[in-house]
């Protein structure tokens, strides 16, 4: 399988001293002294699984100590990229899991074979670990029609290992002639009341992921399997703990995620966009729509490198407009206008505007990643009620620019789209109802930004600048804008997945007069 195979395939190439720096940064990140992770962010603890493929994937750049290092941390008694080595004795019954047992104690499920070091867990907590787990292979598998793990009816290793650390990670090794899936989870895991049973229903959505192959990037991974605690453990709301890391950072892209680094919130982003998942799943389609980006990524696998299924191109296999769920998606986190809202973050606002006209832009340290946003938020009284308001948004040359307003407070009463040219400029009316707010979405896109290779602590952003005003009545010397503005035909001459967010049909290049002076080829890379 391709965790393996990518590490293969990079060791034909010579060790790179900062590729090995890189890696070192990210797995010090989490398990040195003073760790900025600490494994204690947002939630009580951490999945590991993007840690430990991108180790595997750079393992060449390591030294040998290097190696042994992060081995004794992460797979005791054997070499991260290697498979375990056989028991001693005879071997294993059949019924026993591939890697045999590797810990001094274990406990059998129909499944799963919680094996564990002395001095780590009790017996009654493997045994819950163990009810867990064969929790989330009846919910997940049996229930919602994930794949079940390739695992050649033998029960899954779960590893407890020593280790102070709430924190788990799913990978996979050959065993005989197949790569099997097998958990490692960290003793301090069970010092977080009940999150080692979350824990056991995210971890086992990793092992079911791998059967659909690598191609989607890090982030959907960990987005993906955060969604899904929801399904096993409906009441717990675990997974809010790391949504709520969304309102830090709205700016930063959808498929943002730590790579070799250890960049904190680049870390923990993967698992706030979670709310990603959510929305997908409330408004388009439901759990199977999730599981049908996984689906998709099977026949996606034979044509990737691995690891850069970017999110546009999974919508767009799906059969679903990109352009309309990306829309939707903005309108939402507008006014977080999703179920179960108290679980939500508040939308991060970038400015409250009390009265209009006005103008502004990003603020230089917030400026959008590519699919990142900003939102402004237009007070109710900032006009009179009845009141219509023209919003026009300027961004650089090179990214397809998207933008929404809406007017709610906690529900999305009316949404309008702004309609961008392919100069970036777009604009849009809405009327104000003196009581209800309404709030500017925008976001910019770039196909530059995506795959395995994609540096996120060097993303490249996007400036703006937006303006806002009301609009004359007609007949008093302005006449507005033609009827159908918000509703002209977006199909982009050039077609494809993005007809629709470069299209012509807004105000001519002068509209926003020096607000625009400059912008072009402000293409930020931040350091």
């Amino acid at each position: 399988m391709l965790v393996v195979l990518l590490a293969g395939i990079a060791a034909a190439a010579p060790a790179s001293a900062w590729e090995r720096e890189r890696l070192l940064a990210a797995f010090d990140g989490h398990f040195a002294a003073a760790a900025p992770h600490a494994h204690a962010g947002p939630g009580a603890g951490s999945c590991l699984t993007g840690l430990v493929a991108e180790l595997r994937a750079g393992w060449q750049h390591l030294t040998p100590a290097d190696r042994a290092r992060v081995s004794a941390t992460l797979s005791p008694g054997r070499a991260l990229v290697e498979p375990p080595a056989p028991p001693a004795g005879p071997p294993p019954p059949p019924e026993a899991p591939c890697f045999g047992y590797i810990e001094p104690n274990h406990l059998d499920g129909e499944h799963f074979s919680v094996q564990w070091a002395d001095g780590t867990i009790s017996e009654d907590d493997a045994q819950d670990f163990l009810d867990a787990l064969e929790l989330s292979w009846s919910r997940e598998v049996d229930d919602l029609g994930w794949l079940q793990p390739d695992l050649d009816g033998q029960p899954m290793l779960v590893q407890v290992i020593d280790g102070n650390y709430a924190g788990a990670y799913t990978t996979v090794d050959r065993c005989g002639a197949s790569y099997v899936p097998y958990v490692v989870a960290y003793e301090g895991s069970f010092n977080q009341g009940i999150w080692h049973r979350i824990m056991a229903a995210h971890e086992f959505n990793h092992a079911s992921q791998f059967s659909y192959g690598y191609a989607h990037e890090f982030w959907w991974w960990e987005a993906t399997a955060t969604w899904m605690e929801e399904y096993v453990y409906p009441s717990s709301n675990d997974w809010s703990n790391y949504v709520w890391a969304y309102g830090e950072m709205p700016e930063v892209g959808l498929n943002a995620s730590a790579g070799n680094s250890n960049d904190q919130w680049l870390f923990y982003h993967t698992y706030a966009m979670a709310i990603f998942a959510f929305y997908l799943d409330w408004n388009h389609g439901g759990h199977d729509t999730v599981l049908g980006t996984w689906k998709e990524a099977r026949t996606e696998a034979f044509e990737t490198r691995g690891y850069d299924y970017w999110m546009p191109d999974v919508i767009a296999d799906l059969g679903l407009d990109w352009d309309e769920v990306w829309t939707g998606f903005l309108a939402a986190l507008s006014v977080m206008d999703f179920e179960q809202r108290g679980s939500f973050p508040r939308t991060p606002l970038l400015d409250t505007v009390t009265a209009l006209p006005a103008e502004g832009g990003d603020d230089g340290r917030s400026t959008p990643q590519s699919l990142g946003a900003n939102f402004i938020r237009f007070d109710e009284e900032s006009v009179p009620a009845g009141t219509e308001i023209e919003v026009t948004v300027q961004g650089v040359e090179g990214p397809v620019w998207y933008g929404v307003l809406v007017r709610g407070n906690q529900s999305r009463d009316e949404v309008v789209p702004l309609v961008f040219d392919e100069n970036g400029l777009g604009t849009a009316r809405i009327v104000m109802d003196g009581s209800t707010p309404v709030t500017l979405a925008v976001s910019p896109m770039d196909a530059d930004a995506q795959g395995y290779s994609y540096r996120w602590t060097n993303a490249d952003t996007y400036a703006y600048t937006w303006s806002a005003a009301p609009v004359e009545a007609a007949g008093e010397g302005d006449t507005g804008a033609p009827a159908d503005r918000n509703t002209a035909d977006a199909e982009d001459e050039k077609g494809g997945l993005l007809a629709g967010c470069s299209a012509a049909g807004g105000p001519p290049a002068g509209a926003l007069g020096l607000l625009a002076l400059g912008l072009v080829g402000l293409r930020r890379r931040r350091g």
